[in-house]
């Protein structure tokens, strides 16, 4: 059965330059960024995690994904994996699941870390520990910090995730994590 007043409603739409409303859900119930904020797989989303990572680094010829000496860093995995799975649990941002040009920047504060404040830090790499690599397999050489400083520890302002919209794939993939100074 044809329904007319669809075809109505959706004109009438056109004529007054008013558009459909768009549907938001919180980013973090998204199985793209779900997964694309795994360590092991947010690199070939074309994302940089890893940037900000001790000892995991990132494979890039694009100077914007490297880690520099003014980056701020997780100790490692670990940490990184339980700064994660909070992100996971209590990450509030929504995500229009149509389309979007924006980033959706997600923090989490001290008040996220409550039950264990242990991961709640950010560290300075050490002097010189900005070292690249090359391997024969990689499409690029990965840069990395070699280790944190841990003088150089320090309590964030938070804990940054970017979450941004792939237009080419229609969908939302984690971009970078960060402790925020």
């Amino acid at each position: 059965m044809r329904r007319p007043y669809r075809f109505v409603f959706l004109a009438s739409l056109a004529i007054f330059g008013m558009a459909p409303v768009a549907h938001s859900v919180e980013c973090i119930t998204l199985v793209s960024v779900q997964q694309s904020a795994e360590l092991d797989t947010n690199e070939d989303e074309g994302s940089h995690i890893g940037k900000h990572v001790a000892g995991f680094g990132i494979y890039s010829d694009n100077a914007v994904d490297k880690p520099t000496m003014a980056s701020t860093f997780f100790e490692g995995e670990d940490q990184y994996d339980a700064v994660k799975d909070i992100f996971l649990t209590n990450g509030a941002g929504s995500c229009d699941e149509t389309t979007s040009t924006d980033n959706v920047v997600i923090t989490l504060g001290p008040g996220d870390f409550a039950a264990d404040m242990a991961p709640f830090t950010g560290y300075d790499c050490v002097a010189g520990g900005i070292v690249t690599t090359d391997n024969p397999y990689a499409t690029a050489p990965r840069t990395y910090c070699t280790q944190v400083n841990q003088a150089s520890k320090f309590t964030p302002t938070n804990m940054t995730f970017v979450v941004k919209w792939n237009a080419a794939e229609s969908k939302w993939f984690t971009l970078t994590a960060y402790p925020k100074r």
